[in-house]
């Protein structure tokens, strides 16, 4: 049963958002558990992958567990239309209160006490950086905030103290957009990193629970097609590898956890491309090697060598 007490509850953003089944809570080690094996068997383990088959409706979370001490979203940006921004405890004074002057649907504290979670309207100009959009979450040079793209989030229900607000200017030095902006164009410059793309090779390594996961990255289908980059189809199967990616990556650690093995860049490369066969509509540039692989597995390839080169990319948001 949902509290009316907690604003967490009442605010006009969570309420749209807690009707999908993408809710759970994390555990101590900021780890989203599969609230559904939970329910059903009572056995513990991380959610491997961000659907209804691991998770669920607020509601239905908060009858479950009502006296949880958090609660975790698998937020999607392309399905939310907001994102949040990941202020850290790191983050100069002076800095954070610029950013908490931001036009925020939502705020809170995070779990240290000194940073911030701020939920963020979809910027305007997100489709002025496809690459960025791609991106599971974008953060500054200085590590000091990121924005959470296609991610988990962890909320702690923490308003922020009246305190806290006492050094916030009136109105945001920057706007949004322009916040935005800064961090997509040092996503658009990432370099490639080489030990990454090394480790990829030409013969397919084995993966255990391939077919298992293969199904979870092909179930739904691609809402995107090549029109919607103005028939570049290069562009349109780059998206369509970060769609695969942003389903494969949650369950990479189920995956290690549940068969005792290392999933490395090259079964991960590997299974990118299969699901890519599946899922891009075949031309006879796929026919093609790149680099030694077929022109899919290449693409692949560069994808996790740009992950690898911007971020250590954990799967629960640094609170």
């Amino acid at each position: 049963m949902i509290t009316s007490v907690d604003p967490f509850f009442n605010n006009p953003t969570i309420t749209r958002l807690a009707p999908q089944s993408r809710w759970t809570v994390s555990d101590v080690d900021k780890m989203p558990i599969d609230i559904r094996e939970l329910a059903q068997t009572g056995r513990l383990r991380g959610a491997f992958e961000m659907s209804p088959l691991c998770l669920m409706p607020l509601s239905e979370l908060c009858d479950f567990l009502p006296e949880a001490a958090n609660h975790a979203y698998a937020l999607n940006v392309h399905l939310d239309d907001c994102v949040v921004l990941d202020i850290e405890k790191t983050c100069p004074p002076e800095l954070s209160a610029a950013l908490l002057a931001l036009p925020a649907l939502y705020s809170e504290v995070s779990l240290s006490g000194l940073g911030y979670h701020l939920i963020l309207p979809k910027p305007d100009n997100m489709d002025d950086f496809p690459i960025a959009a791609q991106k599971l979450k974008l953060r500054d040079d200085h590590g000091w905030y990121e924005i959470l793209q296609c991610h988990w989030v962890t909320f702690t229900h923490r308003p922020v103290p009246r305190s806290h607000w006492a050094n916030v200017p009136a109105f945001a030095p920057r706007t949004w957009e322009e916040v935005y902006a800064e961090l997509a164009n040092q996503a658009a410059q990432v370099q490639f990193d080489q030990a990454t793309k090394s480790a990829v090779t030409s013969d397919k390594p084995k993966i255990p629970g391939e077919s298992d996961a293969l199904a979870v990255m092909t179930r739904d289908a691609i809402t995107k097609t090549p029109a919607d980059f103005s028939n570049d189809t290069s562009r349109y199967e780059f998206s369509v590898l970060g769609t695969l990616y942003q389903r494969m990556s949650p369950m990479i650690p189920y995956l290690e956890s549940e068969y005792e093995t290392d999933f490395t860049a090259n079964m991960q490369a590997w299974l990118l491309f299969e699901a890519a066969v599946q899922m891009v509509p075949h031309r006879s540039k796929h026919d093609e090697y790149r680099n030694g692989m077929p022109l899919l597995l290449n693409a692949a390839t560069d994808l996790l060598a740009r992950r690898a080169a911007t971020q250590s990319e954990p799967q629960t948001a640094n609170c």
